[in-house]
Formats: C-alpha cells, sequence, structure tokens
C-alpha cells in the first residue's frame, strides 16, 4: 500500500537475472525492499553524473512509512 501523500511513479522494468540478483543482495544488506534500493541506486548514479536531484520527498516518506510499521 502505498504512504499517503507519496507521488511516485509506477513504472515496470525487465532486468537481466544476475543483475536482479545483486540489487536483492544490496537491499537485503541495506534492509529494503527492492524497490527502495533500485531508487537509491538510480538517485547515487544521477548524482555520480553530476546532475542535482533532491531526495529530501523521497526520505521524508521513507521515513513517515518506516514509523507507521513501527
Amino acid at each position: 500500500m502505498a504512504t499517503k501523500g507519496y507521488k511516485g511513479k509506477r513504472n515496470n522494468i525487465t532486468f537481466p537475472v544476475s543483475l536482479a540478483e545483486v540489487i536483492e543482495d544490496i537491499a537485503e544488506k541495506e534492509n529494503r525492499a527492492f524497490s527502495q534500493a533500485v531508487v537509491l541506486l538510480c538517485i547515487e548514479a544521477i548524482k555520480a553524473r553530476g546532475i542535482e536531484y533532491d531526495i529530501t520527498d523521497y526520505l521524508r516518506n521513507m521515513r513517515s512509512k518506516a514509523a507507521t510499521a513501527d
């Protein structure tokens, strides 16, 4: 269930099996959902290219989602 107020865009992506396994490992080690790991990896890649991106809204959503899960 989406967190109220979060306005993310849903997409379907087919990953190569080996890449999906790496992302699953990262997600598990960081105690994240697969989709959260994908978002954070994308943000890191965008920043590595020198493109400014504000993740404040995304982080706020993740914090509120974690708080309601407790």
